[in-house]
């Protein structure tokens, strides 16, 4: 079996195998993504979204989900939505694993009765 040759990047400019177009798979796949069309002012929003979330996640003091207390952390659950305001809003989020988030999205009457999800007309403020 012959071997293919290792050759510089076009994008990253690494020794690799090339893939497509002079460039590396991971550049290649990179590459084939067509950008998102976000506007300036929801690319504002997500960037100060970043910041809080990331604030908020440092300030916990337990990395521990909060709906079934035995597994790590991985999402932020917003129980009002992520319109407006309450996008960046700590006091409705809500620290859990993918698991819970999931079983948040999927069962919302259960979301709802356990106060995971809150309307917002009828927010606990």
């Amino acid at each position: 079996m012959i071997k293919p040759k290792l050759k510089t990047c076009k994008g990253c400019q690494k020794e690799t195998y090339i893939f497509s177009k002079g460039l590396c798979k991971f550049c290649a796949t990179k590459d084939s993504k067509k950008p998102r069309n976000v506007s300036v002012k929801q690319q504002s929003r997500i960037k100060e979204y970043s910041k809080v979330r990331k604030e908020f996640l440092n300030n916990l003091p337990s990395n521990i989900c909060k709906i079934c207390s035995i597994k790590k952390i991985t999402d932020i659950h917003h129980m009002c939505g992520r319109l407006g305001s309450y996008l960046t809003d700590t006091r409705y989020f809500l620290p859990v694993c993918r698991e819970c988030h999931n079983r948040i999205e999927s069962e919302p009457e259960w979301a709802y009765e356990n106060n995971y999800s809150l309307k917002r007309n009828q927010k606990n403020e």
